[in-house]
């Protein structure tokens, strides 16, 4: 994926301060929710001050995250999940590849999208890196950002990084959710109706490969991902009052 970006008036690498490199290495390392959460309101303060080419994008901005089946049921339930300020991309396959794509089973992979308003979006990391002088900024300073090499440097502009601050993502949000298809020996027993025999395993794996056929992880998409968001907005509407009475009877823990 290539993004271009016109090209912008000139201007001294001393806008880019080691404070704001800081704050910007910092987010890039990760880490808990509660620390990024001071690192997004930190990194929110410092980059105000940046031309608007940096604090804007008119691309759609992709999330993945791993939801726990409290967080889905509370997504069905309620058509909405509360966000902060966080990590989007702009590359789709950099969010179906985050931390090693579609989460294992027990967690449920989803990627959200949007286009964000100007006011929605923290700094466009992606831009910056893009920026020579923002680079050379980054070389100059390297030696005086605690842990360049866990943030900066090990991720640069690798992650096509844009950070917002959106009050919520909602089911109609929804890009893409993670699933899982039957392994080989299964789909064979399906298709064959019994135990199969080596022969039939190798005859089925060429049909699948000429039909173009993945099995495993998968991103699913357009009118199947539509359905299982479906399914989950039904599930949740008729469990719902069943959890009403277990959160006021305290037994019904919030979602950590």
């Amino acid at each position: 994926m290539t993004i271009e970006y016109r090209t912008k008036p000139k201007y001294s690498p001393s806008m880019f301060s080691t404070e704001l490199l800081q704050a910007i290495n910092d987010w890039q390392r990760g880490g808990p929710r509660n620390l990024r959460l001071r690192r997004g309101a930190t990194l929110r303060d410092l980059s105000r001050g940046l031309p608007h080419h940096f604090r804007t994008t008119s691309d759609r901005c992709y999330r993945r995250l791993a939801l726990n089946y409290c967080h889905l049921f509370d997504l069905g339930e309620r058509l909405h999940l509360a966000e902060n300020v966080s990590a989007w991309t702009l590359d789709e396959s950099v969010a179906a590849h985050f931390k090693g794509g579609v989460p294992p089973p027990g967690w449920q992979g989803v990627i959200f999208s949007c286009v964000p308003k100007d006011t929605e979006v923290v700094i466009n990391l992606d831009a910056l890196y893009r920026d020579e002088v923002f680079r050379e900024a980054c070389d100059s300073a390297k030696h005086r950002i605690r842990s360049y090499n866990a943030g900066m440097g090990r991720y640069s502009g690798s992650q096509c990084e844009v950070v917002l601050d959106v009050p919520k993502i909602t089911t109609t949000d929804i890009f893409a959710i993670g699933g899982y298809s039957s392994d080989l020996a299964t789909i064979a027993r399906m298709v064959f109706g019994s135990v199969p025999t080596s022969a039939q395993i190798t005859s089925l794996e060429g049909d699948l490969r000429e039909w173009r056929v993945e099995l495993g992880a998968r991103w699913l998409h357009d009118a199947p991902k539509d359905r299982i968001v479906e399914i989950l907005i039904k599930e949740a509407a008729r469990l719902g009052p069943r959890r009403a009475q277990e959160r006021a009877s305290g037994r019904l823990r919030r979602c950590e």
